[in-house]
């Protein structure tokens, strides 16, 4: 298996190097920048073959800028993902698919097209994603950056191609500044968060004093408290929240009582008609048997759908009931038949 790969490689050099030279005369290229770009990729494709791919990356690369042909490209993006390069082993992956043809071996050119476009997507997998977003600050007040390299605002928090190993994420707003080292694992996905405070917010938010102005600053004026909620808004709130809380509940419990019963009344009619029935199919004096069990069986089931999600939502309202409104002192009368009086509470 090992020796079929090497004469592989060792026929796709030599086609490559043709390739590279037909081309290469049509892209206006001189005989001696030809040669040497030639010699080049040959010296990158044996690099590549003996393992030193940081060196193969380094000579097809360089080939890769005199010459733009598939074949050179393909050879590149191998020697970039053997380094470990993934993302830009994909992208040049990408732009040997999207290169035109002009002229020369096109048969050739074209094969590497399509093992550009098989590797790449075999690639795929390998890539790891990773999503930053920030805390504390909208997008567009924070500078993001991975290993020096800034990040548009529009693509905060989308997930990020990134190569495995050690990267320095950093932002910047204002004068403040946060940053986080993360390891990025081949294959898997993380995200990452950059916590801002509030103060720094405010401060760059406040618009700035123009220049030339002698006259100071206007004091910021006192902001009025706002006003709470009246004692019989809140008291009123709060038995509207506990009212549909067991409303939720009740109509839960109904669902599922409704759901066993008709449930247990389906597993009967159906031990009824078992005799009657073989398989799927059943003799004609069970058919209305039959009906019943489907029906009861429909009613069961949407019953206990019912039921889970009135159980389900009460248990989200029973979680999120406001504070219960403090006692005050009232008086109410009440008339009942042949007597009269008032009741009170504090």
């Amino acid at each position: 298996m090992h020796r079929w790969y090497e004469r592989t490689l060792r026929a796709g050099s030599f086609f490559f190097v043709v390739a590279t030279t037909s081309l290469a005369s049509a892209q206006g290229v001189d005989d001696a920048t030809r040669a040497s770009a030639r010699q080049l990729a040959r010296e990158g494709i044996e690099e590549y073959q003996r393992g030193s791919y940081a060196s193969a990356e380094d000579k097809l690369g360089r080939s890769y800028q005199v010459v733009r042909v598939p074949t050179v490209g393909l050879w590149h993006a191998r020697a970039l993902a053997k380094n470990g390069r993934l993302v830009e082993a994909s992208e040049r992956y990408a732009e040997v698919v999207r290169l035109p043809i002009l002229v020369g071996d096109s048969q050739v050119q074209k094969r590497a097209q399509a093992d550009a476009a098989t590797e790449r997507e075999a690639l795929q997998p390998r890539l790891a994603r990773v999503r930053i977003s920030v805390q504390g600050s909208s997008r567009e007040n924070v500078r993001l950056a991975v290993d020096g390299v800034a990040i548009p605002p529009a693509l905060v928090g989308e997930p990020r191609p990134m190569n495995p190993g050690t990267h320095r994420v950093e932002g910047r707003r204002g004068d403040q500044v946060t940053n986080q080292d993360i390891e990025v694992v081949e294959g898997q996905n993380s995200t990452v968060v950059l916590v801002f405070d509030g103060t720094a917010a405010s401060r760059e938010t406040a618009p700035a004093p123009s220049h030339g102005s002698t006259s100071p600053a206007p004091e910021p004026r006192p902001q009025r408290p706002r006003p709470s909620a009246a004692p019989e808004d809140r008291a009123g709130s709060y038995e509207l929240h506990r009212t549909a809380t067991w409303a939720a509940f009740a109509a839960g419990g109904a669902g599922v009582v409704a759901g066993s019963i008709t449930g247990l009344m389906a597993i009967n009619t159906r031990n009824s008609i078992e005799d009657d029935c073989d398989g799927n199919a059943c003799s004609e004096p069970a058919y209305d048997e039959v009906d019943s069990y489907n029906q009861l069986r429909t009613i069961s089931t949407v019953g206990f759908i019912v039921g889970g999600v009135g159980l389900a939502a009460g248990g989200v309202l029973l979680l999120t009931t406001p504070e219960a409104p403090p006692m005050s002192a009232a008086v109410r009368p009440w008339i009942g038949a042949g007597s009269a009086g008032v009741v009170g509470w504090f």
